[in-house]
């Protein structure tokens, strides 16, 4: 849980920067380019792709939202840096 907290700390300090935007599940899935399956697997404690650190929707009536800032934080957390030198 440690990384959670971590994780939206982080979310908050970007979200002061910009304003906050909700996305919807189409615009998540362009986003990071998971399929809709492995959107929810992430949320699913009982699925192998189970992460603890990916960001929770919050509902509007029954269509789930979720923050801009908080998706691009855990794309960012993921990234790999490129190496400099080519060989």
């Amino acid at each position: 849980m440690e990384i959670r907290r971590l994780l939206l700390e982080v979310s908050s300090q970007l979200g002061r920067s910009e304003p906050k935007k909700a996305l919807r599940l189409p615009d998540v899935k362009e986003l990071t380019g998971e399929s809709r399956s492995q959107i929810y697997a992430r949320m699913n404690k009982k699925c192998a792709a189970y992460d603890c650190t990916w960001p929770l929707p919050f509902y509007i009536g029954k269509s789930p939202r979720w923050w801009r800032h908080e998706v691009v934080a855990w794309l960012e957390a993921r990234a790999t840096p490129t190496s400099t030198s080519h060989h």
